[in-house]
């Protein structure tokens, strides 16, 4: 309860991207991670023509939209809620390299 209570404060405070992972009402599954996640970098970031990309391109065309001393931090609440598929190691399918400045937590 305590990161959650941590991760909902920064989230708070700084405006950034967030999911929070609840298996209670159904809020656990890696499409509506991905979902809600893309659309809060196009709104975040005024993001234009971006409907098709994956979300590598998506967080390279957010990076852009950094001024250069900020990063963009997202995070992610209750990983081990997750519903996956057996033997998934990556399981909500995030990209293998991030752009500079750009961070999961």
């Amino acid at each position: 309860m305590g990161k959650s209570t941590i991760a909902a404060k920064y989230v708070s405070e700084n405006h950034s991207p967030c999911y929070f992972n609840v298996i209670a009402e159904g809020r656990n599954r890696p499409e509506q991670f991905l979902n809600c996640i893309r659309q809060q970098l196009i709104d975040k970031y005024g993001l234009q023509d971006v409907k098709d990309v994956d979300l590598s391109t998506l967080l390279v065309k957010a990076s852009q939209k950094l001024s250069e001393d900020k990063s963009l931090i997202i995070v992610v609440d209750a990983l081990d809620e997750v519903e996956q598929e057996p033997g998934t190691a990556n399981i909500l399918y995030l990209p293998e390299n991030l752009p500079e400045r750009v961070y999961f937590s």
